[in-house]
């Protein structure tokens, strides 16, 4: 069978209805920066991420009506949370890398979202900088590998 297609006009649908309604009986997640080389997979739980420790890190709550409204555009939607760049003050070692970030249900310690950032983003931290983010999502409609 062919596969299926989320057309245009229907694509920010799913993107509201998993991040920003209120949904009875889910909390808000968890924003977690994770600093081990690691490149995420299906499979990926938080046992593969080691989390951020370095100081003025702290895990931040993803309150769901912060969600922006999603922009779709050919085929794909883009949802951000928030109307800027979160910002990190770095008050404190140790020194790490940041490689990547995830959303993070503290309610079933299931990993709701992982993504590895790129490699030109991947510098260790500075004591007395700053590190800058803008969590954003995608979603798309494509093919799956076979049942």
């Amino acid at each position: 069978m062919p596969n299926g297609i989320i057309p245009d006009e229907s694509l920010d649908i799913p993107l509201v209805y998993w991040l920003k309604q209120p949904i009875s009986g889910v909390g808000d997640w968890k924003l977690i920066l994770w600093v081990n080389d690691y490149v995420p997979v299906a499979g990926t739980t938080m046992a593969n991420l080691t989390e951020a420790t370095w100081g003025g890190y702290s895990r931040i709550t993803m309150t769901r009506s912060l969600w922006q409204s999603p922009v779709i555009s050919a085929g794909c939607g883009t949802i951000q949370w928030g109307t800027s760049p979160w910002v990190y003050f770095v008050t404190g070692g140790p020194i790490q890398t940041n490689y990547g970030w995830a959303m993070l249900d503290e309610a079933s310690g299931k990993v709701r979202w992982v993504q590895r950032f790129d490699p030109d983003d991947l510098d260790p931290i500075e004591i007395g900088g700053k590190f800058v983010f803008w969590p954003t999502i995608t979603g798309t409609s494509a093919a799956c590998a076979g049942p």
